[in-house]
C-alpha cells in the first residue's frame, strides 16, 4: 500500500476487472490519448491483467480515492531494466468524476517515490500523445522533463501522433523531494 492524501494505490487484482474498468478502455476520452487502443472484451482484459500482475517485472496498480475507496485508475511501472535501474511508467484515471482533479498528479508523485525509495531505481521514464496536455502537465508537476518528441503510428486508426517522452532522475528527484 503507497499512501497519498487523497489516494492510495494498491496491487491491481483480478477482482478490479469488472465492467466499470472494461468501460474506460472504450470510452472516447480515454482513448484518444493512446496509442494501443484495441477494442477490449472481458475476456481480453482479464488476459491482459492476469499476464501483467503475474510478471515480477512488473508493479500494477489500482488508484483508490482514500475518502470514498473508489477504483478510480490505474497505474503500472514496467519495463524495468534492473541493471541499468530504468522503468516506464503509465497511468489511466478511468473514472471520469475523478479526472482534472489531481489524481493523477498524485499518482505519479506516489510511482515516482516507490520508484526511487523502494526500487532504487535511477532513472523513470514515461510517454502520452502530446495533446493529452492533463499527463504532460502533471508529470512536469512532478519534476519529469521532456527528453524527445517522436512520431509514431496507432495501432488500429493507422494515424501518426506526436508523442512525448518524459524522464526523471533519482537526484532530480531527490532535490525537489528533500523531506520524503
Amino acid at each position: 500500500l503507497i499512501k497519498g492524501e487523497k489516494i492510495y494505490l494498491r496491487p491491481l487484482t483480478m477482482k478490479d476487472v469488472n465492467k466499470e474498468y472494461l468501460s474506460w478502455l472504450d470510452d472516447k476520452e480515454n482513448s484518444r490519448y493512446t496509442l494501443t487502443v484495441l477494442k477490449s472484451t472481458m475476456t481480453s482484459l482479464k488476459n491482459y491483467v492476469y499476464k501483467k500482475i503475474r510478471n515480477p517485472n512488473i508493479f500494477f496498480f489500482a488508484i483508490i480515492d482514500i475518502q470514498s475507496k473508489t477504483h478510480v485508475g490505474n497505474i503500472k511501472l514496467e519495463k524495468i531494466n534492473w541493471q541499468k535501474k530504468t522503468a516506464n511508467f503509465g497511468r489511466l484515471i478511468g473514472h471520469k468524476d475523478f479526472k482534472g482533479k489531481g489524481y493523477g498528479t498524485e499518482a505519479v508523485k506516489l510511482i515516482l517515490k516507490f520508484s526511487f525509495k523502494t526500487l532504487k531505481l535511477r532513472e523513470v521514464h514515461a510517454g502520452c500523445i502530446k495533446s493529452n496536455i492533463g499527463a504532460v502537465k502533471s508529470n512536469k508537476k512532478n519534476g519529469m522533463k521532456i527528453e524527445i518528441r517522436t512520431k509514431e503510428k496507432e495501432l488500429i486508426k493507422n494515424k501518426y501522433y506526436e508523442v512525448v517522452r518524459l524522464g526523471i532522475l533519482k537526484k532530480d528527484w531527490k532535490k525537489i523531494n528533500k523531506h520524503i
